[in-house]
């Protein structure tokens, strides 16, 4: 199975030709170890940035208690030196319980502790994680119309984006990548109904995949556009399920449930 790691990542990366993609997505319809693989791979990159973004906050935890350290622990030496048992100030211990605050803050809570006015809609958008990235294929994959989309789409000018990539989805209906981005494009600029036809038309596809893609959407279309009701009932549903999205959705329901 190791052999179709690199498949998988052009793949999931769009990066295949239209041939190559049928035979890799004929052979995905029947072989379950692959398909397990695939969801296993994309969970290892969801994984990999959700751990940078970690650190991104860690980071600034840590440059933003720095000058603690500069206020409190710059002492002048002592002229004479005694053995003594060193016994911390007690400040040290103020400074230290601050920053263990500070970073539960800022760090490990919750996003929406600080503001529990926030609305659902507000809650759903501030937890969903960033959209995947367009890869770009200039070989004998994208065109000079194709790759510029992606690169607006990528660049998060979803407006812009959407024409281009809608052109392509009806020229190629069975480019699931695109009909991603193009119901990302669609509820990015609040045109709800129809993002939510597209992200619909990838759960009942078929392809496990891109199901699992199609169910996180539509129950993230749901909360943002005001549906409440029906967005809990799906991330219920996904929690329930073993798959790309469930630990996400327990925490936005643990969130929502406050």
């Amino acid at each position: 199975m190791s052999d179709f790691y690199p498949q998988i990542e052009a793949y999931l990366g769009d990066e295949l030709s239209p041939e190559a993609r049928a035979e890799f997505e004929a052979r995905l319809q029947t072989d379950e170890a692959l398909q397990a693989e695939v969801v296993s791979y994309q969970e290892m990159i969801d994984a990999l940035r959700a751990d940078a973004s970690q650190k991104e906050a860690v980071a600034a935890f840590r440059q933003m208690i720095e000058p603690f350290g500069e206020q409190y622990f710059a002492e002048e030496p002592s002229a004479e030196v005694k053995e003594v048992a060193w016994k911390p100030p007690q400040y040290l211990w103020m400074v230290a319980a601050a920053a263990v605050l500070l970073l539960a803050v800022f760090v490990l809570l919750p996003k929406n502790i600080a503001d529990p006015s926030r609305s659902v809609s507000e809650i759903a958008l501030a937890e969903m994680p960033p959209h995947d990235k367009l890869e770009m294929f200039m070989g004998n994959g994208d065109s000079t119309e194709l790759a510029a989309a992606k690169l607006l789409f990528n660049a998060e000018k979803y407006a812009e984006a959407y024409a281009p990539l809608n052109t392509f989805l009806q020229q190629n209906p069975t480019n699931r990548n695109i009909k991603l981005a193009v119901g990302i494009c669609l509820l990015e600029t609040e045109k709800f109904a129809e993002a939510l036809a597209k992200f619909q038309e990838l759960e009942t596809e078929g392809h496990r995949f891109f199901k699992q893609k199609g169910a996180w959407y539509t129950a993230m279309t749901l909360l943002i556009s005001g549906q409440e009701t029906e967005g809990i009932q799906r991330l219920e549903q996904i929690s329930d399920t073993e798959g790309l999205y469930q630990a996400q959705a327990k925490t936005l329901l643990k969130l929502l449930r406050k």
